[in-house]
């Protein structure tokens, strides 16, 4: 139910250095190459007007909407609006002729892994990012995959220029993610931890009510984090969707348990490039927040929810734009 894919390739000659956030250029390829791999209509027809979209592979996984289950009652009024997406791209290394990423596919996604893992390599072809001093795609080849079950504790290779590709060996454990995340949450609990850092590892942005949270208290963290679980629960089967009161319950002990006490955050206004010209995203922020740990008001199942979905944060990421590796974050308590 959750497989990270790490990725390595290598470019066809030297490129031009990127500038700014890798991630964009990345889940842009990757969205690219599923469409031209899959599609079975013209590339520029809208997808949600396809008679194909509830059942094609780059609709569901990189264009999912409510349309997908109308009766969705976590879908955003009008039924057309944008659901969580089941996967997760985060950049490792671009460095001189190599690069490395992190494609992390969640729930009903990993049943599409061979279409997926074609698209994968299918993005070297198509380029990643325009190089703008040569007037041309920095194109790629992938050399390795490497599929790590993090459910099942099992790592393999299943692509190397070599050999090819062969499927994941075993299907992956059907799991509800946030129990199974609630096992380590646990100990954490238990050792009732003075202390709590989040880490910000790559642009971060999180909104409230349509305003983007220039510190993020842990309630804000919980909340983004509830939401987008409950709808992957519901649109992928990643487990059981958090009701109305669940949700409440642990947002509310984020809020009970926990108190900024410092932070080191640094603002950058994030654009993109797409086909439509550049982009601006809005004020993104990198860097770490800190929050004193108070576990005295709070009862121990809500405590073990509420660390569970940071736990699985850490793969789901946090905020907007989470499937291009925005929002990564790492947590360390101090005891």
């Amino acid at each position: 139910m959750l497989r990270v894919y790490e990725v390595e390739g290598v470019f066809d000659r030297e490129y031009t250095p990127f500038l700014g956030y890798t991630g964009f250029a990345l889940r842009g390829a990757f969205g690219y190459a599923l469409r031209k791999l899959v599609c079975k209509e013209d590339m520029d027809f809208e997808c949600k007007r396809c008679k194909y979209y509830r059942s094609c592979i780059y609709s569901v996984i990189f264009e999912p909407s409510s349309l997908l289950r109308a009766d969705a009652s976590l879908a955003r009024k009008g039924g057309r609006e944008g659901v969580a997406r089941p996967f997760v791209l985060e950049p490792r290394r671009v460095r001189g002729s190599s690069l490395s990423f992190n494609l992390i596919l969640m729930g009903d996604a990993i049943k599409h892994e061979h279409a997926v893992i074609m698209a994968v390599i299918g993005m070297g072809f198509e380029g990643l990012g325009m190089d703008p001093l040569i007037k041309e795609r920095r194109k790629f080849r992938v050399s390795r995959i490497t599929c790590r079950d993090v459910v099942a504790g099992r790592v393999e290779t299943i692509f190397t220029t070599s050999k090819g590709y062969s499927m994941a060996l075993k299907r992956p454990v059907k799991v509800d993610l946030l129990s199974f995340f609630e096992r380590s949450a646990k100990g954490v609990v238990e050792a009732r931890p003075k202390s709590l850092r989040i880490d910000f590892k790559t642009p971060t942005n999180i909104r409230v009510e349509g305003e983007t949270v220039s510190v993020p208290s842990l309630r804000h963290v919980v909340a983004n984090l509830a939401r987008r679980y409950s709808m992957l629960a519901y649109y992928f089967n990643v487990g059981r969707p958090l009701t109305a009161s669940e949700a409440k319950r642990v947002i509310e002990a984020a809020e009970r348990v926990s108190r900024a006490t410092g932070h080191e955050l640094k603002e950058s206004l994030m654009k993109k490039m797409g086909v439509h010209g550049k982009k601006t995203l809005g004020t993104f922020f990198r860097g770490w927040v800190s929050y004193k740990l108070d576990w005295r008001s709070v009862d121990d199942d809500s405590s073990c929810r509420m660390m569970a979905l940071l736990l699985l944060g850490k793969y789901m990421h946090v905020g907007n734009l989470a499937t291009a590796g925005c929002g990564k974050y790492d947590l360390t308590f101090t005891i």
